[in-house]
C-alpha cells in the first residue's frame, strides 16, 4: 500500500514539474494581393522553420532570451511544425518567426502558458502579387568631365509584422534584391546594371561616376524587383536631361587701342596725362612707357608723372592687354615738356568735349500732349589752353506728336473715354456708375450693379404660409422689405417681420389650430390632453400624447433602453510582413484563438478570437496558481500518509 502511494505522488509530481504547452501549426502558400489583402491557400510548403524568442516588451524590440535552446526548429519533408511552450509565461510572451528561403517571413505574438494542447493553427509563407521599387529622386551634375548620377532606390516590401525584432539568424529573410538599371543616350551610350540587396522598409542612396565628353545625354534610370518574394515586377523608371558643355575657343584677338590721350596738367617737375580706356569687354590693362621704361600696369585712364626736371622732355607710350593676356602693340604716344624755372603754372581744364561730360539723355516725358525728351550735351571750350573751361546746354526733342493724349511720356493708342462719372450715365437705375482714370487715355466706364434702387427692388412685402399660435391667438407674421442707401454700393434690404392677428381662438389655441369647444365635439374625437392620458400601466414604455387636444391627436408608447454588458477577449496577435498593414488585420480576423485566463488552459489570446473568457481570474490567482497547486498537493499527500499509516 506505502509503495502504491509514493509512486502516485512521483507521477504526481512529474506529471506537474513537466506541464508545458504544445502546439501544432500548419504551413501553407499565401499571396498578398496589391491592395494588401491576402489570398489564402491549402498548398502545403515543406522544409519551413520556426524560431522563438522571449521578449523584453510588448512589441518585441528586444529580445531577453531563447525559445527552443535558440535553435530553430525544422518542418522536414511535413508540412507541420510542433512547438512547445513553457508552464510558466515569461516576460512580454515570445515572439515566434515562421520563414523560408524565398517567402515572406510570418511573425507571431504568442502567451501560451499553463499545460495542455493549444489550438492548432494555419501559418502562411507568402509571396507578393506585384513588387514596385520606388525611384524618390534623381540628380544629375558634371565634375571633372564625369556625369554624377545619384537615385534613391526604397524597398518594395515594408516591415508590418507584429515584432520590431529581426533576428540575426534570419537578417537575409527580411530583405529583397532589387536591379538598378542605368541607361545614358546622346553623345555616348553607356548602359550599367547594378545589383542592390534592400531591407524590409529600408532605402538606399545610389550614385554612378561616368566618364562622359561634352556633349548632350539624357539619362534614364530604373528599378526591377528579382527578389522570390515577387510574383512580379512593376518597373519604375525616372529620367532627366543634362548636358556638358564645351571648352570656350582660345581667344587670340587684342584689345582696341587707347584714345584721347592728352595732357591734363604739367609742372615743373611733373607731367600727368589721361586718355580713355579701349571699349573691349574682356579690356584688363593699359602698359604704361615712359621714356620707353614700363613704369606702370594700370586699368585706369590717367597717369601722373613725378620727380622731373624742370623744363624737361618726356615721351609716354600705351599698349593694352586683354584678360587672356592678349597685347596690342600698337602703342600711342605723346611728348610733353615741364615747365621751366619760375614759369607759371598753367592748368589746362579740358582738351575735347568728352573731358567735360557725356551726352545725356533723359527718360520720355509729356510736354503740350507730345512725347518729348531732353539731350544735354557738354563742350570745352578753348580745348588745350589755359583758358580751357567747360559749358553744358539742354535742348527739348519732340520723340512723337499724341493724337489721344500723352500719360508717363507715353502717346494714348486711343481717345480719353470720360472725364467724370456723368460720362458713364447707362440709364439704368440698378448700377452704380463711375468713371476710371478720368480725363486719361486709360479712362473707362464702370457700370456696377447694385443691390437695390428702391423699395420694390427687394420684393418681399407679403404674408407668410405658417401660422402659429401666440396664447389663445392664431398669428401669421406679415414681411415688409426696404432698401437702405439706394442706388449705391453700399444699397441692401433688411426685412421687417410683424405679427399680424390672423384668428382670436375663444377655446384655446394648439399646434396652428384653434380649440373647438370641449362640451361639444359630437363628430371629432381628441384622443388625448396629456401624458398621462396615453398610460399603458407599462413601466417599461414612454407615454407620450402628440398634438395634445386637438382632432389630430394620437398615443406613442415607447419601450425604455436598456444597456449590456460586454464580455473580454485576450491578446495573441501573429500577422505576416507586407506592405499594407491591411494584410495583417485580414489575417487576425481569421483566427479562432482562446484567451490566455480560459479556465481550462493558460493559452495565448489572438486577435478577434471567438472562444470567450469562461471565468474570470484574479491577478493574484493568475500570478501565483503554480505554487498554490503545489500546497495543495502537499497538503493531499499528508493527508495520505496519515490515512496509510493510520
Amino acid at each position: 500500500m506505502k509503495k502504491q502511494i509514493l509512486i502516485l505522488l512521483a507521477f504526481l509530481f512529474i506529471s506537474f514539474a513537466s506541464a508545458t504547452v504544445t502546439q501544432d501549426n500548419l504551413i501553407r502558400y499565401g499571396i498578398i494581393e496589391d491592395n494588401g489583402v491576402l489570398t489564402t491557400t491549402n498548398n502545403q510548403i515543406t522544409n519551413s522553420y520556426a524560431l522563438g524568442f522571449i521578449c523584453s516588451d510588448a512589441y518585441c524590440n528586444t529580445v531577453a532570451g531563447t525559445l527552443w535552446n535558440g535553435q530553430p526548429l525544422s518542418s522536414g519533408s511535413s508540412s507541420q511544425i510542433n512547438l512547445t511552450f513553457p508552464t510558466q509565461l515569461q516576460d512580454h510572451g515570445y515572439g515566434i518567426y515562421f520563414y523560408k528561403e524565398g517567402y515572406i517571413p510570418f511573425e507571431v505574438n504568442a502567451t501560451w502558458a499553463g499545460s495542455g494542447s493549444a489550438p492548432q493553427r494555419t501559418r502562411y509563407l507568402t509571396r507578393k502579387a506585384s513588387c514596385t521599387s520606388q525611384i524618390s529622386d534623381l540628380i544629375v551634375s558634371n565634375e571633372n568631365n564625369k556625369l554624377i548620377i545619384k537615385t534613391t532606390v526604397t524597398s518594395p516590401l515594408t516591415h508590418g509584422g507584429q515584432l520590431n525584432y529581426v533576428p540575426n539568424l534570419i537578417e537575409g529573410i527580411y530583405t529583397t534584391n532589387i536591379a538598378l538599371n542605368l541607361t545614358i543616350t546622346g553623345s555616348q551610350g553607356i548602359s550599367q546594371i547594378r545589383n542592390i540587396n534592400l531591407s524590409f522598409s529600408d532605402n538606399s542612396l545610389e550614385s554612378f561616376e561616368i566618364p562622359a565628353l561634352p556633349g548632350n545625354y539624357s539619362i534614364a534610370i530604373s528599378t526591377d524587383s528579382t527578389d522570390a518574394k515577387c510574383l512580379s515586377s512593376v518597373k519604375q523608371t525616372r529620367t532627366s536631361s543634362f548636358s556638358i558643355p564645351s571648352e570656350p575657343p582660345v581667344d587670340t584677338t587684342h584689345p582696341g587701342t587707347i584714345t584721347n590721350l592728352h595732357l591734363f596738367n604739367k609742372t615743373e617737375n611733373s607731367l600727368e596725362w589721361h586718355w580713355h580706356n579701349p571699349t573691349d569687354e574682356d579690356f584688363f590693362q593699359s602698359i604704361i612707357f615712359l621714356d620707353n621704361v614700363n613704369v606702370l600696369n594700370t586699368s585706369l585712364n590717367h597717369y601722373p608723372a613725378s620727380g622731373l626736371l624742370p623744363n624737361s622732355t618726356h615721351t609716354i607710350s600705351i599698349k593694352t592687354k586683354d584678360t587672356s593676356g592678349n597685347v596690342n602693340n600698337n602703342a600711342v604716344s605723346r611728348t610733353d615738356t615741364t615747365l621751366s624755372l619760375n614759369q607759371t603754372n598753367e592748368t589746362i581744364q579740358c582738351y575735347v568735349n568728352s573731358d567735360c561730360g557725356n551726352t545725356i539723355v533723359s527718360a520720355l516725358m509729356c510736354m503740350q500732349n507730345n512725347s518729348v525728351y531732353d539731350v544735354t550735351s557738354f563742350s570745352c571750350n578753348n580745348p588745350g589752353t589755359p583758358s580751357s573751361f567747360c559749358s553744358n546746354s539742354t535742348s527739348t526733342n519732340i520723340f512723337q506728336q499724341c493724337q489721344y493724349g500723352c500719360s508717363n511720356g507715353q502717346c494714348g493708342n486711343t481717345p480719353i473715354q470720360c472725364d467724370e462719372d456723368l460720362d458713364c450715365n447707362d440709364n439704368n437705375p440698378n448700377t452704380y456708375d463711375q468713371c476710371i482714370n478720368p480725363g486719361t487715355n486709360a479712362s473707362s466706364c464702370r457700370n456696377t450693379p447694385t443691390n437695390c434702387a428702391s423699395d420694390f427692388d427687394c420684393k418681399i412685402q407679403n404674408f407668410t404660409e405658417i401660422l402659429y399660435c401666440s396664447q389663445n391667438d392664431l398669428l401669421r407674421n406679415m414681411q415688409n422689405a426696404s432698401c437702405n442707401n439706394p442706388g449705391t454700393l453700399n444699397s441692401f434690404c433688411t426685412v421687417q417681420i410683424i405679427a399680424t392677428l390672423n384668428q382670436t381662438c375663444q377655446y384655446g389655441c394648439s399646434n396652428a389650430i384653434c380649440l373647438l369647444n370641449p362640451g361639444n365635439q359630437s363628430n371629432q374625437t381628441i384622443q388625448c390632453y396629456s401624458n398621462s392620458d396615453c398610460n399603458d400601466n407599462n413601466s417599461n414604455t414612454i407615454d407620450i400624447c402628440h398634438f395634445a387636444g386637438t382632432p389630430s391627436s394620437f398615443c406613442s408608447n415607447e419601450p425604455r433602453s436598456t444597456g449590456g454588458n460586454g464580455g473580454s477577449t485576450g491578446r495573441d496577435t501573429d500577422s505576416n510582413l507586407s506592405r499594407f498593414m491591411l494584410y495583417s488585420d485580414s489575417i487576425k480576423a481569421n483566427q479562432n484563438l482562446f484567451d490566455k485566463n480560459d479556465s481550462v488552459l493558460k493559452l495565448d489570446s489572438e486577435s478577434n478570437g471567438d472562444i470567450s473568457e469562461s471565468s474570470a481570474k484574479s491577478t493574484f490567482i493568475q500570478s501565483y496558481w503554480p505554487i498554490i497547486l503545489l500546497l495543495a498537493l502537499i497538503i493531499i499527500t499528508i493527508i495520505i500518509i496519515s490515512i496509510a499509516f493510520s
